[in-house]
């Protein structure tokens, strides 16, 4: 008989640093923090060879969607993705292939994407391990005077920078220079010891995923410590700040809607 399973104590549950039931939270409406290791992946139609595992969702209040896909090698979708959504893709890990209105594209570790609504694109891993890739999805809001932006793809690497007096931000998106885009999706860099200059509270929501190194987030009056693979949400006027950590410059990937009057 094979017991290993049976004991689902610590090792069961163990992280590199912590006990993930120790830092995973769920405020409805408000916020959530849900650690790499508590996560669980699930199979979705349209895709082979892929585990997607759903953080953030209009179930939480989220007026949109963000899933981390783990690819195998071989693994992707089964053909064009089509549908009514921007779409916006960012690879954690490994590397895959896209193609997007039949143009192709290799993207490594920290490439991206976007799509406006409507616009077809491929994705496959042809490479001999797995991918893990960040997916955002949320409905397209038009602004009269301003036309759909074209596709973009980058690399964060290849990324200039704007230096705050706290967090050093790359804009995946040029949402600051184009009010056609109703997105922004930044990559944001404390250094240790750094925090933000204040509190925040505001209209917009967040998601946020660390790529690399470790912080403390206060969210709503309570401080978590995160680590690589960890998302959290934050609604709208949720009080929120962030500190980098030692050894290493906390980054993560800053999900906010922008650009937009908002609906009454």
């Amino acid at each position: 008989m094979d017991v290993s399973n049976l004991n689902l104590s610590n090792r069961q549950i163990e992280e590199e640093h912590h006990l993930a039931n120790a830092r995973a939270f769920l405020e409805p409406g408000k916020a959530c923090l849900m650690p790499y290791a508590v996560r669980v992946g699930k199979k979705i139609p349209g895709w082979k060879k892929t585990l997607a595992a759903h953080m953030i969702t209009p179930r939480l209040g989220a007026e949109f969607l963000e899933c981390e896909l783990c690819i195998a090698p071989g693994g992707g979708a089964e053909g064009a993705v089509v549908n009514s959504y921007e779409n916006f893709m960012f690879v954690v890990a490994g590397s895959i292939e896209v193609k997007i209105l039949g143009r192709r594209y290799a993207l490594e570790q920290e490439g991206f994407f976007w799509t406006p609504p409507g616009a077809d694109f491929e994705v496959d891993n042809k490479s001999g391990d797995d991918a893990r890739v960040l997916w955002v999805r949320k409905k397209y809001i038009e602004l009269n005077g301003y036309r759909v932006p074209r596709p973009v793809v980058g690399n964060v690497k290849n990324l200039d920078g704007v230096q705050s007096p706290a967090d050093y931000e790359q804009h995946c998106l040029p949402f600051d220079n184009d009010f056609g885009f109703d997105m922004a999706m930044n990559i944001c860099t404390y250094y240790p010891g750094v925090t933000m200059p204040r509190t925040e509270t505001h209209i917009c929501e967040h998601c946020n995923y660390v790529i690399s190194g470790r912080g403390f987030i206060w969210i709503n009056g309570i401080y978590h410590e995160v680590f690589p693979g960890d998302a959290w949400y934050v609604a709208p006027y949720t009080p929120h700040t962030a500190t980098g950590l030692a050894p290493a410059a906390l980054r993560y990937l800053l999900y906010k809607n922008i650009n937009r009057e908002f609906m009454l």
